[in-house]
């Protein structure tokens, strides 16, 4: 984000804090790889080019610390996280606490409105997994992130959807790393099963099956690791 881009935002929202803007464009930056992970943030000069004091950005990195999307460095310094195992491993299980019931509780509660649209977001999956283009590979991430958000707001629970939104960030940081990182023939082959355990979880929702939507949901959440492992084994 430049100076213009943010007075454009401010325009745009004009009800949302200068320090909510920041946050926001920082965190899709990171996200979407535009700022790549090792990167450093630096607080003054983020600041000088935004056009603004410092303390909007101090609180707008501070929040991303919390969301595990940077961390603070020895000489504090803010650094753009990067994926390691041992976050894999807790994302995962992470997700199998919040998104495996959330799938048991969406199953008698999710309304037919709410199928078709993950019957949308599993098509347009489908398609952009057969591109090889750039912009497909952020279609994937894009797709998977409103499916399995979807699901989360059908269980209909507050705190679960609070404490989805917690690792939201990073679930997405991850995705776009992987896709962006694995070699073409390896995604495909994520990518296909993928569209399985979609196809899958949508089924055992439709039928009412709560144990079935568990159980693959939870599949899901499983076969991160195994990309994981596949991209590991690249680095």
């Amino acid at each position: 984000m430049d100076k213009k881009s943010l007075q454009t935002q401010m325009k745009e929202n004009p009800f949302l804090h200068l320090e909510d803007i920041i946050y926001q464009a920082l965190r899709m930056e990171i996200i979407g790889l535009r700022i790549a992970p090792g990167s450093k943030l630096n607080e003054s000069k983020i600041a000088e080019d935004l056009g603004v004091s410092r303390t909007p950005v101090r609180n707008a990195l501070a929040r991303l610390v919390e969301e595990g999307l940077i961390y603070k460095a020895a000489n504090r310094v803010s650094v753009v996280a990067r994926l390691t195992k041992d976050e894999c491993y807790q994302i995962m299980d992470a997700r199998l606490a919040i998104e495996g019931h959330a799938a048991y509780l969406a199953a008698s509660l999710i309304t037919d409105q709410e199928l078709e649209e993950l019957k949308h977001w599993i098509t347009r999956y489908q398609k952009a997994s057969r591109g090889k283009k750039t912009s497909d590979i952020l279609e994937h991430s894009i797709c998977d992130h409103h499916f399995h958000a979807l699901i989360i707001q059908a269980s209909r629970n507050r705190l679960i959807q609070e404490m989805y939104q917690k690792i939201e960030g990073r679930i997405f940081y991850y995705r776009n790393s992987l896709y962006h990182a694995l070699k073409h023939e390896d995604l495909q082959r994520i990518l296909t099963g993928a569209v399985r355990q979609h196809m899958a979880t949508y089924h055992a929702l439709r039928l009412g099956f709560a144990e079935m939507a568990k159980v693959a949901m939870e599949a899901d959440a499983r076969s991160m690791v195994g990309a994981f492992m596949v991209w590991d084994e690249l680095n």
